[in-house]
């Protein structure tokens, strides 16, 4: 062996990594005689605009004409050399991050390295921590992966994760140092020293399971809104069907995320559990999440004499969760008063939408009632539950509704902004009103006020909506009817619900609405051509 070789490798290598800092970037800074006597190969890469791992410049360390022998020999000497130099051991670290070798080879020099820092491995991990919390993607001034707080945040910063992965993470390797390499498994206890960014690194990529003594992880969630909802988060981004909940997954940890964080955490998980799915969740992780759900909810909506909960009911997305739990485990499971409860909710709710005007006409874009969505079987299913509290109002809920629907009529005469929020509030209470048929009895008393909410919206509404809803070649254009999109489903679904109720027992309850139609329309619409409703009729889940 060249030892005259190696020597000069050893002295060049110990330079590099005693500099008193961590340099990720160590490898690609290696002098130019380091190339020429090592034998080693470096390949270096240059930045290329944000998307870029450290603001300086990496670099792989490949074996070249050094045979892996002599290279053990070279790394097991700095390991001597530099063991009361924490810093330096943790350069050290950086150049085995950046040797391109072969696995098994890769893994021996790991276990040396561990053996011989042995209790001094959570040292240097934090040092390299550390280090990339300031570094890591330093560049990238992404909002979506800063000061993350919520669950929704914190899978969004999951999701964000995944499109600036590179092959080689040093958050991995990092990892590495203070858990077993050939499991997907982390100590919670490591992962609270990290930002944002490299969590999602860790959960949103890798999916790696999180491990944690319980008690330690008790302390966090409960003393820690932001740390709940990172836990939450990691549990709902679970969706593979084999993926088994976590050993701490428990009664005491789940009433933590319920109950005690309801507002911020437990009404999103609920809404997640039983709103519109997006994806399956029928697996493992959140059919526990349901049974815990299902045991504490009751809890949560006694847990004050004020409903304090229903603050945290979203509109119109907490609606559907709820009557998706309603639909899931019955009406007895819900107290009575809470339904008067929810219809204060509801109209309160509809008359915060025409009363912050500026927030909907900001956006010109936004879509408050989620109209997209129309055609998802738990929004569908959830019409008839807003109808039947609509039709229980007492009289002065009559009148707020009364005055909310005359207060929504001046905007179809605005602008752009304001036709399109009007229309959209307009259409949402169609929807409401046309899902009578899926109801089986209603008693006359309801009728009659079922027929009351239909003078209200003629009176109000109707006529500015059909104007505008004969501009759209849905309408006039029997061709146009053959496919329906996103922004066309709710004339779609309209139209298909009013020749429902042509054949329907409830077909007198709509008189005076087709009377008002009939009387403004200048158009035949589709649910008059029957024969055009066959294109509608193949979107099964629109009927």
């Amino acid at each position: 062996m060249n030892l005259l070789f190696n020597e000069k490798i050893f002295k060049i290598l110990k330079i590099s990594i005693c500099i008193g800092e961590i340099n990720w970037s160590i490898v690609y800074d290696l002098p130019k005689e380091f190339d020429a006597v090592s034998g080693f190969n470096v390949s270096r890469f240059e930045n290329r605009g944000n998307q870029t791992i450290f603001k300086n410049r990496l670099a792989y360390l490949n074996l070249g004409k050094v045979n892996q022998e002599e290279f053990r020999l070279i790394f097991e000497a700095l390991l001597v050399e530099t063991k009361n130099d924490i810093v330096a051991l943790a350069n050290l670290f950086v150049i085995f991050h950046s040797l391109s070798t072969n696995e098994d080879f890769n893994r021996h020099i790991l276990l040396i390295y561990k053996a011989a820092i042995d209790t001094r491995c959570e040292k240097v991990y934090e040092l390299l921590i550390d280090s990339l919390n300031r570094e890591y993607y330093v560049n990238l001034n992404d909002p979506r992966l800063e000061n993350v707080t919520s669950v929704e945040n914190w899978l969004m910063a999951f999701h964000s994760a995944q499109y600036f992965h590179n092959n080689n993470d040093p958050v991995i390797s990092s990892i590495r140092l203070i858990q077993d390499d050939t499991t997907l498994d982390v100590d919670y206890q490591y992962l609270i020293k990290m930002k944002p960014i490299l969590r999602s690194i860790i959960k949103g990529w890798f999916n790696f399971n999180i491990v944690s003594d319980k008690d330690f992880l008790v302390s966090k969630i409960t003393s820690s809104q932001c740390e709940a909802s990172f836990i939450s988060a990691t549990l709902l981004n679970d969706t593979l069907p084999d993926v088994s909940p976590p050993k701490w997954l428990d009664n005491d940890i789940m009433e933590i995320l319920f109950i005690k964080h309801w507002p911020e955490i437990g009404s999103y998980i609920f809404l997640f559990l039983y709103g519109i799915k997006y994806q399956n969740s029928n697996h493992a992780v959140h059919k526990k999440l349901k049974d815990g759900m299902r045991a504490m909810f009751p809890q949560v909506m006694n847990k004050s004499t004020h409903y304090a909960w229903q603050n945290s009911i979203s509109f119109p997305l907490g609606l559907i969760a709820f009557y998706g739990w309603v639909r899931t485990y019955g009406h007895e499971t819900i107290p009575n008063d809470v339904y008067d409860l929810m219809r204060i909710r509801l109209l309160d709710s509809l008359e915060k939408v025409t009363t912050e005007t500026k927030k909907a006409l900001a956006d010109s874009n936004s879509d408050i009632f989620n109209s997209h969505s129309y055609g998802k079987e738990e929004y569908i299913n959830t019409f008839p539950y807003i109808l039947l509290l609509l039709m229980d109002c007492n009289e002065n809920q009559v009148k707020q509704f009364k005055d909310i629907m005359f207060d929504v009529k001046p905007f179809f005469y605005g602008g752009f902004a304001a036709t399109k929020h009007a229309t959209n509030f307009t259409e949402f209470i169609l929807m409401v009103l046309t899902s009578i048929t899926q109801i089986e009895e209603l008693d006359n008393t309801r009728i009659k006020k079922f027929q009351s909410l239909i003078k209200t919206v003629c009176d109000s509404v109707i006529i500015p909506y059909i104007h505008t809803s004969e501009r759209h070649n849905e309408i006039w254009d029997p061709l146009a009817t053959g496919e329906v999109f996103s922004f066309s489903i709710t004339l779609a679904m309209f139209n298909i619900r009013l020749q429902k109720i042509l054949n329907s027992e409830y077909k007198p309850a709509f008189n005076t609405f087709f009377e008002y139609i009939n009387s403004v329309k200048i158009a035949k619409w589709p649910y008059e051509r029957i024969e055009d409703l066959n294109g509608y009729y193949k979107f099964k889940n629109l009927q």
